[in-house]
C-alpha cells in the first residue's frame, strides 16, 4: 500500500479541504458545505490569506467560479444564516 493512499482518498472526497487543511486548521479559512470563507484580523492579513488560498487552488488545478466568488462582502449567508 502506498503512503499516499490516505491523501488520495482525501482528495477524491474533498479536494479543497485536503489542500487547504492547514489554513482551515489555523482558522484562516472556514469551509462550510461547498463554500469557503477566508478571513483575517486586518485587511492586510485577509489579502495575504486570499493570496495563499488562490495560490494553493491554482497549484492543484481547482478553479473558483468567478460569479460565485465574493471577497470581503459586507454580509455573508452560511447555511441559511445571515451574518
Amino acid at each position: 500500500m502506498s503512503t499516499l493512499a490516505p491523501l488520495w482518498g482525501c482528495l477524491a472526497l474533498r479536494p479543497a479541504s485536503c489542500i487547504l487543511g492547514d489554513l482551515i486548521q489555523e482558522a484562516y479559512v472556514a469551509k462550510i458545505a461547498d463554500d469557503l470563507y477566508v478571513g483575517g484580523n486586518s485587511p492586510e492579513e485577509v489579502l495575504h490569506n486570499w493570496h495563499h488560498v488562490l495560490s494553493l487552488l491554482q497549484q492543484n488545478n481547482l478553479p473558483l467560479s468567478a460569479s460565485k466568488t465574493f471577497i470581503c462582502p459586507k454580509k455573508a449567508t452560511a447555511l441559511g444564516w445571515v451574518g
